[in-house]
């Protein structure tokens, strides 16, 4: 956790909120994922290259169905942390991805960075950027 000698207590409370919301993630437990989103949470999907993969997504359910999709599509999710960066209610982790590609049996990890927005406890956004996941290196 990189936390500056005298942070404020508010970067320390988001890294708590991103540090659970990955732990929940390496479970595949998408209900506690879902728990520490802001009911209008926004995902924006970057590719490694930075540019929109998609429109951005808005509310619980979409968020949801985000998450059911990587559920469906990775099994055996991991998450390795690189380094976590907090400034108040922003977080920026650098991180890889790993699991196994159920359409291809592929297994290894990717490269991803994700920039975090942490308000009253709860996630209320998400910017990815990383490549696909088809893309996966042998681990």
């Amino acid at each position: 956790m990189d936390v500056p000698d005298g942070a404020d207590e508010a970067s320390a409370q988001s890294l708590r909120v991103v540090r659970a919301h990955y732990e929940a993630f390496a479970r595949g437990d998408i209900g506690a994922i879902v728990t520490g989103l802001d009911p209008q949470v926004t995902i924006t999907v970057h590719d490694e290259h930075g540019k929109p993969a998609s429109e951005p997504l808005r509310g619980l359910e979409a968020a949801r169905s985000f998450f059911d999709d990587i559920k469906a599509a990775v099994a055996d999710p991991t998450v390795e942390i690189d380094r976590l960066r907090a400034d108040g209610n922003r977080v920026l982790a650098h991180l890889r991805l790993g699991g196994t590609v159920r359409e291809t049996g592929a297994t290894g990890d990717i490269p991803a960075v994700h920039l975090f927005a942490v308000h009253g406890g709860l996630i209320t956004e998400i910017r990815t950027h990383r490549p696909d996941w088809r893309n996966y290196q042998p681990g």
